[in-house]
């Protein structure tokens, strides 16, 4: 379970799992790195955002389904990625969970924008 806002929200494991497993082979195994990488941004301090795990995850997923073929270099899925993330979390504010049940808002503030 992950805890959102005021609720606990039901989470599957293995649904998760098969999805990223399905799209890190489809992409040649560059989607576990693009993660990586997101992580990696997040953790630093000067970013202004600080994305729950699981949150960075689903939007790096969702960055590859619809931005993303698997013919394009490391580089621009990287470039993708990063354009997704602007433009899903600065103008709309929610992320869908990796089995799409749901919204999970996420609110920045100006600073953050």
């Amino acid at each position: 379970m992950w805890r959102n806002n005021l609720y606990w929200k039901k989470t599957d494991p293995k649904i998760d799992e098969e999805r990223i497993n399905e799209i890190n082979q489809t992409f040649n195994w560059r989607f576990k790195w693009v993660v990586k990488l997101m992580k990696f941004w997040n953790k630093e301090k000067n970013t202004g955002v600080k994305f729950k795990s699981y949150i960075l995850e689903c939007l790096v997923y969702y960055a590859f389904k619809t931005r993303c073929n698997s013919n394009m270099t490391y580089l621009e899925l990287v470039k993708n990625t990063v354009d997704y993330f602007s433009h899903n979390v600065r103008n709309y504010w929610n992320i869908y969970d990796l089995p799409k049940y749901e919204y999970m808002y996420y609110y920045l503030d100006n600073s953050q924008k």
